[in-house]
């Protein structure tokens, strides 16, 4: 009896063991880990697609993207960093003008002071006289020749002529450019026109005539108009007409192209 149960358990142990001999185990798998989630941009229909596409701008090249920035740097250091020479502060008057400006005053006070201006042109020329004397680098000095000429023709009686051209002279040599130069001039040369100097308002006038033939640049109208007047009572006809053809043609919507046009006539008239 024990002998049989001894073969039965014999039996089955062997078949376990013939059993996980040939069986062929099974893999485990193991859980491996879950990717992240990706939220996938909804699907565009292939017409809004192109349409999309199309219209996208093509960037900028990299030349231009590399630019750009340049530019703005370029522009904060011309506003951040500009030369301190360039920044102008207005100097303080200097004391040649400070004193010519005394002096321009006293004699506004003056002149306002009466009625009578004979009485105190005197002592109104002597101090434009001052100013030219004592400062002639002063703005004021240039204004204040402009001045005693117009005294000297105007308010003198014959007009002093003689004083008036040296005056003209010196302020010639001094201030060549002067804006006041034309002022000047045509007060002197209104002068002589009122007066009929002509031989004066010849030698006046004749230079700018000149240096419009030399340069072509367009001549001051007054100063031409006299010029022809001064030619064509003196009789010098040709260089009349010359200087009338000219302010016909250059200021022909003028009084005196008007009357240059008017003076062309009558030459002509004489002529026939």
């Amino acid at each position: 009896m024990y002998l049989n149960r001894f073969h039965l358990i014999f039996a089955v142990v062997l078949f376990f063991l013939v059993y996980s001999c040939t069986s062929v185990p099974k893999k485990v798998e193991t859980a491996k880990p879950r990717p992240a989630e990706t939220r996938e941009s909804p699907a565009v229909p292939d017409e809004i697609d192109k349409e999309m596409k199309g219209n996208v701008k093509a960037l900028p090249s990299e030349e231009v993207q590399a630019a750009i920035p340049e530019a703005v740097d370029e522009e904060e250091t011309e506003e951040s960093e500009l030369p301190r020479e360039e920044i102008k502060v207005a100097s303080l008057p200097k004391e040649e003008e400070k004193k010519s400006l005394e002096i321009f005053t006293e004699i506004l006070g003056l002149v306002e002071s009466t009625e009578d201006r004979e009485t105190v042109m005197p002592k109104v020329e002597g101090l434009y006289e001052k100013i030219i004397t004592e400062y002639p680098t002063a703005p004021l000095a240039q204004e204040s020749y402009w001045k005693l000429i117009s005294i000297y023709v105007d308010e003198y009686t014959p007009p002093n002529y003689g004083k008036a051209e040296l005056r003209y002279g010196e302020f010639i040599n001094k201030y060549p450019k002067s804006y006041y130069r034309g002022f000047i001039e045509d007060t002197l040369g209104n002068s002589y026109y009122k007066n009929s100097e002509w031989n004066n308002l010849l030698n006046l006038t004749a230079p700018a005539y000149e240096k419009y033939l030399e340069s072509g640049k367009q001549p001051s109208a007054s100063m031409l108009f006299m010029y022809s007047e001064a030619n064509y009572q003196i009789g010098n006809m040709r260089e009349a007409e010359a200087g009338y053809t000219i302010l016909a043609d250059k200021f022909s919507k003028m009084i005196v192209g008007i009357k240059a046009k008017e003076m062309l006539k009558q030459i002509k008239k004489s002529r026939d």
